[in-house]
């Protein structure tokens, strides 16, 4: 089961992650041989920036 996801600090501002743009994916290439010629196939893969999550802590203002 997995834990819900806790709130940020109201201080906090929340952006897209840089890596994944938002989608909470990146791409994989990966080489692969189709009908014996060598191709790339693009896989996706979690963000391990976001964790998936497509979101990131921005920066903190100063109070």
């Amino acid at each position: 089961m997995s834990q819900p996801e806790q709130a940020p600090d109201p201080d906090t501002v929340v952006v897209l992650c840089n890596n994944c743009g938002g989608d909470g994916w990146t791409a994989q290439p990966t080489l692969a041989i189709l009908n014996g010629q060598p191709q790339t196939v693009i896989s996706r893969r979690e963000c391990p920036w976001c964790r998936g999550n497509g979101r990131r802590k921005g920066f903190q203002p100063p109070v």
